[in-house]
């Protein structure tokens, strides 16, 4: 009923079959209930009952169930946020192969929320998303290389994991590796890829993508010098709330 397939599409129906599965203890469909009351397919959407269903389906050990679990704690949906529990259903579902829930994990020893920070763990929770090509994990992980925060500095690597995210469409992979171009980092300087890529992200609307196509216009860098097309770049940065380019136009 939820896919419609042999039968009309009736996200109600399709919560009344998991619902009677789920309080059969069902883990699939504890995991599929949760997601219509999140989500609010068939029902009216409430977090509390998300929060229920994927609590059941996470002790059973499902790591989708963990993830959003995690996520619900995270983002205090239905319940109080709770940056502990959300850590620990994070590293469950990571541990359970689930790449959002790495890439999570990855930031939150990153930033220390819940934990002590630790951007050589992040890094390899990063690693481990990254390998299943999640966008954000790779570009955390590029960052890092870039930095040399938790992993020997190495700008070449970076370049090549910012590549991969930049190739499906990320845009602050997209943002990032026109820098590393512009700036000549990890690879031989070129304003022209650099370019590409700011604009791949200025699409996007990416703020800092924005910023960085003015200042190639202010400083003729790839392009003919053009401070009318930089004041244009500009102003859209701006309007996305970017500071420098703010201060460039005052």
């Amino acid at each position: 009923y939820s896919m419609g397939l042999g039968v009309p599409a009736d996200p109600v129906k399709a919560l009344d079959w998991y619902r009677k599965a789920a309080v059969q203890n069902n883990a699939v469909a504890q995991l599929y209930t949760a997601y219509s009351y999140e989500k609010g397919l068939g029902t009216v959407r409430n977090d509390r009952e998300a929060l229920n269903w994927y609590n059941k389906a996470a002790r059973q050990g499902v790591p989708n169930a963990q993830y959003k679990l995690g996520y619900l704690y995270e983002k205090g949906r239905g319940t109080a946020a709770n940056n502990k529990q959300a850590l620990l259903w994070y590293r469950k579902a990571a541990e359970g192969g689930i790449a959002g829930a790495q890439t999570k994990l990855g930031y939150f020893h990153y930033e220390g929320i819940g934990v002590k920070r630790d951007p050589l763990e992040a890094a390899r929770w990063f690693y481990r998303a990254a390998e299943q090509e999640d966008v954000r994990a790779q570009t955390a992980l590029a960052h890092l290389y870039e930095t040399g925060l938790g992993v020997g500095k190495d700008e070449a690597r970076a370049v090549i994991w910012y590549t991969r995210a930049a190739e499906k469409g990320y845009a602050p992979a997209q943002n990032n590796l026109g820098y590393l171009y512009d700036s000549g980092l990890g690879v031989e300087q070129n304003f022209s890829v650099a370019k590409k890529w700011y604009e791949a992200a200025a699409k996007q609307g990416n703020p800092s993508a924005l910023f960085n196509l003015g200042e190639l216009y202010h400083l003729g860098h790839g392009v003919p010098q053009d401070y009318a097309r930089a004041v244009d770049w500009f102003m859209q940065a701006a309007e996305k709330g970017h500071i420098k380019a703010m201060n460039n136009l005052g």
